[in-house]
């Protein structure tokens, strides 16, 4: 008889791609979440690997039936992952001013609905000697995050019933061994150990995003969407920039800048420094304001080889998305990494060939391990190390990104200050962008970001005025085009976003973008599809290739207007 994993908040990201790995390992599924159209999505996907049954239900108010289903139909539940969450009221109140029924509704869901299910599984567990219930929590239930209260208090919550309940059924403090977490929960699942209460806690915790818990409190990163095929085109290796401008020149804002226009395909060429000649008072500039972390980190295999394991991003339970540079890594890999630390990999991250979700076996939180190990991410193309500044623009200030949003490095203070002189609006959202990985092109996955209410505020009061939002960078795009309401208006708001811009999505908020040149076939080409169209774009790189303008992160600029 083939094992059973009833799994909660199973419509999308972590639980989603759970659910991925225990089918491929021949795990039959009660999937449950609150939203019925994207749990039968999820269900019929993974009914060609095995035997599903979708529950839409609100866990906080049938847990019985969730349950009761699960048993129904396959006599049994091996393993239970309690993955359901809620957030409360947006913007969430600080708890003076948190109203009590939100706190019941967040309780009920976080901490009393995943005890209430793992009594109902218990007792078949326990006639069969064998089982595994594993408790989704979050840094929030540890860090005194402003305004995270409710959520965060709930987590902590959560957290102290799994540590109590693993000791009632163990009799001996935790029944995962040196209290591991999801990591080693999984493992002790394939492995058909006896029944233990498992936590994803601060135990071995990889932390999360410096600003708060949105980036480690969300579920993960992991919806991919197909696009049409991007303009392809050679890329000769020397019009690869390998250097920062200002190494090979008298500034960062010493690089050369392409303007093109959509109305009637003219292309001029000019220098960086004459960008304000392009624009006109009442246009709003918005920038993405994320840090660049120095995110590739040493590591080494069981077999004493070296790779590099780059950071992507984080997830909840102590969880984060990882990039191993290996062309072969395997399900529950372990690497070594410095200061003893190790990382474990459990599964992939969704229909990712190239990510995975991990853990680290750390203590403290994963941005101070990156400073104090890590370096920035580079590519081939690189042809010595450079340090984490030469990786951030001037007006950088929230941590949290893998790789540098390079649209707007070239901007310097003085830059910035000559356009609001001359009338030019700058505003601000933050994304935070993970690993790009050249070499594969697949589509964007989900990026935590945020737009604010005053960013949204002088995006509509531009528009209204006649100015243009000119994006600085494909992130600043996805971001404003993924915080719209039902009309297509700007609005204040931040979470995950799994938005894939392409030409027949197209685009509502943004008239204008300032961006580098991208690789052939690259996916952000079809985001410029989506604001140009194919014609625009092919005819701007022809002329950018033949103005031998320099490409990556360290290279030229192109303004389309």
């Amino acid at each position: 008889m083939k094992p059973v994993a009833l799994i909660t908040g199973a419509s999308q990201g972590l639980g989603r791609a759970l659910a991925d790995n225990l089918a491929d390992r021949g795990y039959d599924l009660v999937l449950n979440a609150r939203a019925a159209e994207a749990l039968e999505k999820a269900g019929l996907r993974l009914a060609a690997k095995t035997n599903v049954l979708i529950v839409p239900a609100d866990v906080s108010e049938d847990a019985e039936g969730i349950a009761g289903r699960g048993l129904d139909r396959f006599g049994r539940v091996d393993v239970l992952i309690n993955n359901a969450s809620e957030l409360g009221p947006s913007p969430m109140p600080p708890l003076e001013h948190h109203s009590w029924e939100s706190l019941l509704r967040i309780m009920r869901v976080n901490v009393v609905a995943p005890i209430h299910l793992a009594q109902l599984v218990i007792p078949q567990m326990r006639a069969r000697g064998s089982g595994l219930i594993i408790n989704i929590t979050s840094d929030a239930g540890v860090n005194a995050y402003p305004g995270w209260g409710g959520y965060g208090s709930s987590k902590a919550a959560l957290e102290h019933a799994s540590r109590v309940l693993a000791r009632e059924l163990s009799g001996s403090g935790s029944a995962a061994p040196g209290g591991r977490g999801l990591m080693s929960a999984l493992a002790t699942c394939m492995l058909d150990e006896p029944l233990v209460a498992s936590e994803a806690t601060r135990s071995g915790s990889a932390g999360s995003l410096p600003a708060g818990p949105p980036a480690a409190s969300r579920r993960g990163h992991l919806a991919f969407a197909p696009i049409p095929p991007a303009l392809d085109f050679t890329l000769p290796p020397e019009l690869e920039a390998h250097e920062p401008a200002e190494l090979r020149g008298t500034g960062r804002d010493d690089v050369r800048l392409m303007v093109s226009y959509r109305e009637d395909d003219r292309v001029e060429h000019t220098h960086f420094r004459d960008l304000p000649r392009f624009l006109r008072r009442g246009d709003l500039l918005v920038v993405n304001t994320t840090a660049t972390l120095p995110a590739a980190l040493p590591a080494r295999r069981a077999d004493g080889t070296s790779i590099a394991l780059h950071y992507s991003a984080s997830l909840p339970g102590g969880l984060i998305v990882v990039e191993p540079r290996v062309a072969d890594p395997r399900d529950f890999e372990v690497f070594e990494l410095p200061e003893g630390v190790w990382a474990t990999l459990l599964a992939r991250c969704g229909d990712s060939q190239r990510l995975w979700i991990a853990r680290l076996d750390l203590q403290g939180t994963v941005i101070d391990y990156l400073h104090r190990v890590g370096s920035p991410i580079h590519y081939s193309y690189i042809d010595r190390a450079f340090p984490i500044d030469a990786y951030q623009t001037v007006y950088a200030c929230e941590e949290g990104s893998a790789e540098m949003p390079s649209a707007g490095r070239a901007f310097t203070r003085r830059m910035l200050a000559c356009l609001r002189s001359s009338g030019i609006g700058i505003a601000s959202i933050v994304l935070h962008s993970g690993v790009a990985s050249l070499e594969r092109h697949e589509p964007p996955y989900e990026e935590w970001y945020e737009v604010r209410a005053r960013t949204a505020e002088r995006v509509r009061a531009a528009k209204k005025q006649g100015g243009r939002v000119i994006a600085v960078g494909t992130t600043v795009v996805r971001a404003l085009e993924s915080s719209v309401d039902a009309d297509g208006q700007i609005i204040a708001s931040r979470g995950w976003t799994d938005l894939v811009i392409t030409p027949d999505r197209g685009v509502h908020i943004v008239d204008a973008l300032l961006t580098g040149f991208h690789e052939p076939r690259a996916t952000h080409l079809s985001m410029l599809e989506a604001i140009a169209g194919r014609a625009h774009v092919e005819k701007a790189y022809a002329e950018a290739l033949a103005g031998r303008y320099l490409w990556h992160e360290f290279g030229d600029v192109h303004l389309l207007l």
